[in-house]
Parts: C-alpha cells; structure tokens; sequence
C-alpha cells in the first residue's frame, strides 16, 4: 500500500513538473507572439539590430523581468552591435551582451540558444576556456 502512494506522489510530481516547464515555454512562445505583433513585423527575426528595437526589448525586460526571452535578445543586439566595433568600446559592449545572457540563463538556465550566444560573448572577449565551456553546455543542453 506504501508503495502505491509512493508511485502516486512520484507521478503526481512529475506531472506538476511537466505542467511548470510547459507552461515557461508557452509563455516564452507567447511573449515572442505578442513583441513581434506589437511592432508589426511578422516576418522580421527578433534579434534583428533595427531602430529602436533594443530600447523596447529593455522596456519588456523592466516590465516582465521573469521572462528569460527579452535579456536573450538584449544580448544579441548588443552583440551584433560590438561586432562592428574594436577596443574598449567593443569589450565594454560584448560584457553587457554578455550580461544580459547571464540574466537569462538565470531565469532559463537550461536554454542552448542563451548558452550559445554567452560563449559567442566570452570568445569576443579572448575567454576561449570559459567559452568552450558554455558552447559544450549549449550542445549538452540543446
């Protein structure tokens, strides 16, 4: 009779667990939906660097801060922004990329594409071990 209750509980756990982690992916699904209708370009990629597009995903990060998607997005703007840019301006920029990925890996810590693009940044700053690192982590992850 232990044992019954004991699968129950072990199953019921399982489930809350399944519900949590689809209900995160659907908000993230659902958030992407709604930022890319609100700006009116259905057909644009998200991380796309165009006018204005980075100041409102930081405006989406201040208003839904739990949401991983919009700090993933502030670090690939950033991060196609240092690419056209050399020395401290560059390091400078590829840190705070590299720091909104860290902020999402926080919220999502278990999300390839933040991994991925955080080891794009740590390479950008000459931290090929800390890079190889996270790039193993994404492929482990994805």
């Amino acid at each position: 009779m232990a044992t019954l209750l004991t699968s129950r509980i072990v199953v019921a756990a399982g489930a809350a667990i399944c519900a949590a982690l689809a209900w995160r992916e659907f908000r993230s699904v659902r958030a992407e939906a709604v930022y890319t209708e609100g700006i009116g370009a259905p057909t644009d990629a998200p991380a796309r660097d165009t006018p204005g597009r980075l100041e409102r995903y930081l405006e989406a990060r201040a208003l839904d801060p739990g949401e991983p998607l919009y700090a993933l997005r502030c670090g690939q703007i950033l991060q196609t922004r240092a690419s056209a840019l050399r020395g401290p301006e560059r390091t400078a920029m590829l840190n705070d990329a590299l720091g909104h990925f860290e902020a999402s890996l926080a919220i999502a810590p278990l999300d390839p594409r933040a991994q991925a693009e955080a080891g794009r940044a740590l390479d950008g700053l000459g931290r090929s071990e800390e890079a190889a690192a996270r790039l193993d982590a994404a492929l482990v992850v994805g």
